[in-house]
């Protein structure tokens, strides 16, 4: 699970659901000698932020291992904000986390998932989308159920297996994501 929590945190790196998103200054701020006055609505692109070399190597490139427990203790703490961060950061971040961990590993567990070669055409608006329509190829994983289950005893031939539960062999069905 530790590794499928680093893919999608890659995952939303890279494809952050809310690509930017802005805060009104409440008190004058200094940054790099320029004072930001108070009342000035202030821009963060999420999506930009994410991508910046000095805290994500090869920051177009999708990589897990930026979210290895050192990487992350090394890098600032606002450099990865998916969720916006602060005071008025997203109050369900971990339920998100976790509802996309809970599907993800149902479907990883169950279904072999083959990418056709479309790429996805991002649209920045208000939530990041795909203009269009991303195809996969989805195999059902066989399930094999030992007859001596009862037992507690491991097999010692081949005729001791069962039957092949849930196989869908050679068919191949598309699963379309939008």
């Amino acid at each position: 699970m530790k590794y499928l929590e680093r893919v999608i945190k890659e995952m939303l790196r890279l494809c952050p659901s809310v690509p930017l998103f802005g805060r009104i200054l409440k008190k004058d701020v200094q940054i790099d000698g320029h004072t930001l006055p108070a009342g000035l609505l202030v821009g963060f692109l999420v999506i930009l932020i994410h991508r910046n070399p000095e805290y994500f190597p090869d920051p177009e490139e999708f990589n897990p291992d930026n979210f290895l427990p050192e990487r992350v203790a090394a890098r600032h703490p606002y450099a990865y904000i998916p969720f916006s961060a602060g005071p008025r950061n997203c109050i369900g971040q971990k339920f998100a986390i976790l509802e996309e961990k809970t599907i993800l590993s149902n479907i990883i567990r169950n279904y072999k998932i083959n990418a056709t070669g479309t790429e996805p055409i991002i649209n920045p608006d208000l939530i990041l989308r795909s203009e269009n329509v991303v195809n996969f190829l989805r195999f059902r994983r066989v399930v094999i159920v030992h007859k001596r289950l009862e037992k507690k005893t491991p097999p010692t031939t081949t005729a001791d297996w069962p039957l092949l539960l849930g196989s869908s062999g050679s068919k191949k069905q598309e699963l379309t994501k939008r």
